[in-house]
């Protein structure tokens, strides 16, 4: 029983017998939430893995430089226009709510109005570094972006490396990522630990990324940034959510992509127990979550290429749905980035 980490596959392809027991109820809520939260994994994850380092890198790329007065005046008179256009805006988007009620329509409308405040306000966080008015400024903070980029891009690189040649060819030419853990464990058990903790949580982080970045483009979830100093409670809540749920998936994928070097441990029994389980068995059995994750970072790395800049969404498309102005490109002040500076928010 200890070795069925390992031996998973043997079974499944050389014996046609099968055996069927029960399982508890915790047992069988776990393997619940963990289903469920592979769906938001799967699309938040890979979006994560592939926009994480870009933005990190970004950051650094399009940092805050010396401005002259002039092009500073400039820039302000833009935002002063931007900061117009969302109260104006605000007010009708609260007149609407106030008469029709809330529903679906009315939360997209919302959530884009909340996208371009988010833009908003980080660009004037940006035009107060660069008026030099902003407090406890330190320059070196995008050189740790561009860092923990690279250290990103590292992490994303070996995981879908390590989902190819060790989860979705079979039989696995390589045990690959396993072998170091394997090896570092061998020189102090804690170094393997910690060595797996960090893929671990660098997935998770992954996720909470996509799912801002999911928000920034699509607008059909509320966004909730994570900010130091400025974070909102229910956002704070719902990133705690979004965490806890995506936990679950989290610890199976890695317990199957860290198989060798997770046998004999309780976490590899009780998922071999779960992806066996009836009605969830069928999406284990065939890696289709597994396939849909490097399909979504393949396609946000396509994404992100021709379009790596989150621009804010238009206000005149936003006046025309709420019934009070027609779509004018020349005299939407929202429909591009309108700053030499684009958001990259990096939490």
């Amino acid at each position: 029983m200890g070795d069925l980490a390992s031996t998973d596959r043997v079974f499944s392809s050389r014996s046609s017998d099968t055996i069927v027991f029960g399982v508890n109820f915790l047992d069988y809520l776990a393997a619940f939430f963990s289903w469920v939260g592979w769906f938001l994994f799967v699309l938040w994850g890979g979006i994560g893995l592939a926009c994480l380092p870009i933005d990190l890198i970004l950051a650094y790329v399009y940092r805050p430089v010396p401005m002259d007065a002039r092009e500073i005046a400039e820039y302000k008179l833009q935002i002063q226009k931007r900061v117009a256009e969302l109260i104006d805006v605000g007010g009708q988007l609260q007149g609407e709510r106030a008469r029709r009620g809330q529903n679906a329509r009315d939360q997209v409308k919302v959530n884009k109005f909340a996208q371009m405040v988010f833009i908003l306000e980080t660009e004037v966080e940006e035009l107060e570094i660069i008026s030099g008015r902003a407090k406890d400024y330190e320059p070196l903070v995008y050189v740790g972006y561009l860092l923990l980029g690279v250290v990103a891009a590292v992490h994303s690189l070996l995981w879908v490396v390590h989902i190819i040649v060790y989860m979705l060819v079979d039989p696995a030419p390589t045990p690959f990522l396993n072998d170091y853990l394997i090896q570092f464990s061998s020189w102090y058990p804690l170094f393997g630990s910690l060595a797996c903790a960090l893929f671990t949580f660098y997935l998770l982080c992954a996720t909470m990324k996509g799912c801002l970045k999911f928000g920034t483009r699509f607008f059909l979830i509320k966004l909730h940034p994570m900010k130091y100093n400025g974070t909102y409670l229910n956002s704070f809540l719902f990133n705690v959510g979004l965490f806890g749920i995506c936990a679950f998936p989290v610890v199976q994928f890695c317990t199957a992509a860290f198989a060798d070097y997770a046998r004999f441990s309780d976490a590899a029994t009780r998922f071999i127990v779960v992806k066996h389980l009836v009605f969830f068995k069928s999406f284990y059995d065939t890696m289709a979550f597994e396939y849909a994750l490097m399909s979504v970072l393949g396609l946000a790395l396509v994404w992100l290429f021709i379009a790596p800049h989150d621009v804010p969404a238009s206000t005149s498309k936003l006046k025309a749905s709420l019934g009070k102005a027609k779509p004018r490109a020349t005299s939407d002040v929202f429909g591009a980035s309108s700053s030499k500076y684009t958001a990259h928010n990096v939490l």
